[in-house]
């Protein structure tokens, strides 16, 4: 859970629109990387804001064993 205050210290003064948000986080080398979303109601100017981050329900893996083959053709 990401919370965050619509406050004016915050320099987010003013009410926020619902809809999607997105959170982003640098990576060791600088780049964002995508952590998450989540839809959010209108917010008022000086109230809190609660994202929620962090399930994963639909993720697939499948385990897969390598095979190597390799062949030699000579020619003479």
């Amino acid at each position: 859970m990401f919370s965050f205050g619509m406050r004016r210290q915050n320099k987010l003064g003013m009410p926020l629109p619902g809809g999607t948000i997105r959170l982003y986080k640098k990576d060791d080398k600088g780049n964002q990387q995508f952590i998450g979303e989540d839809k959010i109601d209108h917010t008022p100017k000086d109230e809190d804001v609660r994202v929620k981050v962090g399930d994963a329900f639909d993720i697939v893996a499948e385990r897969s064993k390598p095979t190597i083959k390799s062949s030699y053709r000579a020619t003479v």
